[in-house]
């Protein structure tokens, strides 16, 4: 659970745990406002075994990452958009 009120998780952070942390099943970003597409690249990437994902209340995400990351994290069987409302498209959605 990577949640963050204050301070703010940045890009950097999540790269680093994507990268060193092949294995993650379950990961929490809810709540982390400056995260961009970059984290989304970076966890559909490193975090291919992820099953759940919260990014509720995240909307600096496009759709692209989002198509992105359902194409490489395959055993992913929840994803909270909860609050998304920017960043999700019905084309995200049918991806």
């Amino acid at each position: 659970i990577l949640r963050q009120d204050k301070p703010q998780l940045e890009d950097n952070a999540v790269e680093a745990v994507a990268k060193f942390c092949r294995d993650l099943q379950i990961l929490d970003l809810s709540k982390s406002f400056k995260l961009t597409d970059r984290s989304l690249y970076a966890v559909a990437l490193g975090c291919r075994d992820l099953t759940k994902l919260n990014i509720s209340g995240c909307s600096a995400f496009s759709d692209n990452a989002l198509a992105y990351l359902a194409s490489l994290c395959r055993k992913l069987k929840i994803l909270n958009l909860c609050g998304c409302v920017k960043a999700v498209s019905d084309t995200a959605l049918q991806v």
